[in-house]
């Protein structure tokens, strides 16, 4: 396992496509210092990642719910996912993820593309009716301290902060 204790602070921006499938590689180069900050970081990985894959697929695809259920029902979700890849006005459209981490904040700010949505109402309701559409939104909020969506809806602000009487890994080991 690498050695963080060096890391006081990280700064970067990571801009990608709507390919799902480089979602694990962009996901680990998000959070590759993260245990600075908590110990959950498989847990971190699947937040983020729903966040990242409602941005390519809601926002720069513009997949409704109603859309990805009914494709999912009929068993052609690959196959509308490749034809909105394909479609000129959509991919081109990419995501910028910027990462901020310091040794008792993680904030990862994700934007898309996309046309936006009405996000003033995302989290009200029974998260068990979510089931299937939605429910990765109320997963991350039950992680991150913070959801924000800002403009239009194709912007949010995560953020983590370690409690203070929290201990990250190698909380003891910081030269």
């Amino acid at each position: 396992e690498r050695d963080i204790r060096c890391v006081r602070r990280e700064d970067k921006t990571l801009v990608f496509g709507n390919n799902l499938e480089d979602l694990p590689y962009i996901v680990n180069q998000a959070v590759c210092n993260a245990r600075l900050v908590l110990d959950e970081v498989d847990i971190l990985k699947t937040a983020l990642g729903e966040i990242l894959i409602n941005a390519i697929e809601h926002g720069n695809l513009g997949i409704t719910g109603a859309e990805k259920s009914s494709a999912i029902e009929r068993g052609d979700y690959e196959k509308l996912l490749k034809d909105r890849m394909r479609d000129p006005r959509l991919s081109k459209r990419r995501v910028t993820l910027e990462v901020h981490m310091t040794p008792d904040e993680l904030r990862y700010v994700v934007e898309d593309e996309g046309d936006g949505f009405d996000y003033s109402s995302i989290f009200k309701g029974d998260p068990c009716d979510r089931i299937g559409s939605g429910l990765g939104l109320f997963m991350a909020r039950s992680f991150f301290t913070s959801i924000t969506y800002q403009g239009k809806g194709n912007r949010v602000i995560l953020e983590y902060k370690r409690p203070h009487d929290g201990k990250a890994a190698h909380d003891d080991e910081r030269p």
